[in-house]
């Protein structure tokens, strides 16, 4: 399972530790990964094998 969180660069500038330690334990299994949005097309690839995404913005 991916998870992707997405948000602006100066949005993400925290510590995400808290929010990756609440779906690693719902979801042991999962892999969490963080995207800078910068354009849609690379959000686009970053999402496209994701079971689901967190968009922040």
């Amino acid at each position: 399972m991916k998870i992707v969180i997405s948000d602006y660069e100066d949005t993400l500038n925290r510590n995400l530790d808290y929010e990756i330690n609440l779906i690693k334990a719902a979801f042991p299994i999962c892999d969490v990964v963080i995207h800078v949005f910068k354009d849609n097309n690379s959000l686009i690839k970053e999402v496209k094998d994701a079971d689901d995404m967190l968009p922040l913005w």
